[in-house]
């Protein structure tokens, strides 16, 4: 595991995930535990905390071993074997020509209030629940690429054979600012599952690239162009929610992937020239301690950056 993500430092080990709760943000699971007292906290500040940006440039927060001062804290460390986004782009069309939508699943984004027109501009698809399909799409991309497939997010090898991680879902193609497709993010059919939206990843014990972390634009009525500019642009949390958002407002809307992640959005922002940002949240934010932690971390981050921000709430604006 790099350092950037590790956070290694003067023989601090990291031993995994927490097994009981992160003495920061109280949650048992995203944060890490490691030797000599330290831990990494994903989801926001705290005392004594030092942030530090891993290789996705998302923040996160880690607590000095006992005995280091938090300038000797190993830096970020960038990824250098990350593919390309062309690279990334032309698998993962590849997959994504192999695989359809299901009835259900289209039933499933209809309720959502999406029309067949924009469920096909944003190119979804059924993630194979079966693992003689996964696997047999795994071996196509092989056939097709070769060894560069040990670097594409979602392949990996299961008993010396190509295999692709994921199970049924919807698989949301993630679009980076040239409009090539960056990652993949799933949309689980379990509802037992512990998170609803996981990524398309082979990072960690499978042995292959981890996907990072991205977010995503959605433009009213058609795909944004390379010269797109909006003085106005929303960001919210949850791809389908950005889409609705989009199509119901005419206002380009970004989704984070998380409430604290609110820094993946500043290279969209940025690219948009956008001045005056609409920040909506879930309805929850006044209850939820996590949501509001999130989304005054949020707001504060973008007044930083010179955004004029306005609040708004999801159930306010299309429904809950």
């Amino acid at each position: 595991m790099p350092q950037s993500l590790s956070s290694r430092s003067r023989g601090t080990e990291n031993t995994g995930w927490f097994s009981e709760r992160c003495p920061n943000c109280g949650k048992s699971d995203w944060c890490r535990q490691h030797e000599g007292g330290s831990y990494l906290c994903r989801r926001g500040p705290g005392p004594g905390l030092v942030e530090r940006l891993d290789k996705w440039r998302v923040p996160y927060w880690i607590s000095p071993p006992q005995g280091t001062q938090s300038a000797d804290l190993a830096p970020s460390v960038p990824d250098s074997e990350r593919l390309s986004s062309k690279e990334l782009d032309a698998a993962y069309k590849s997959l994504l020509s192999h695989i359809g939508l299901t009835d259900s699943h289209r039933s499933s984004l209809e309720k959502r209030g999406m029309s067949d027109t924009v469920i096909e501009r944003h190119c979804f698809r059924s993630w194979p629940s079966r693992l003689q399909s996964r696997r047999e799409l795994a071996a196509s991309l092989y056939d097709e690429f070769g060894e560069f497939c040990r670097s594409v997010p979602g392949w990996y090898e299961l008993d010396g054979r190509s295999m692709l991680a994921g199970g049924s879902g919807i698989a949301i193609p993630m679009f980076g600012i040239d409009g090539d497709v960056v990652a993949i993010r799933i949309r689980s059919d379990c509802p037992k599952a512990d998170h609803k939206y996981y990524w398309l990843s082979s990072g960690g014990d499978k042995g292959g690239a981890s996907s990072g972390v991205h977010a995503r634009l959605a433009w009213p009525g058609r795909r944004p162009r390379r010269d797109e500019r909006a003085d106005v642009v929303r960001v919210t949390e949850g791809e389908f929610k950005s889409i609705v958002l989009a199509e119901a407002t005419g206002v380009p809307t970004i989704s984070v992937p998380g409430v604290t992640l609110w820094a993946l959005a500043l290279p969209w922002l940025r690219w948009l020239r956008a001045h005056k940002l609409l920040l909506c949240y879930d309805s929850d934010v006044t209850t939820n301690r996590d949501v509001a932690r999130g989304f005054l971390s949020a707001r504060a981050g973008y007044i930083k950056h010179n955004f004029e921000v306005v609040v708004e709430t999801w159930k306010e604006r299309v429904g809950a």
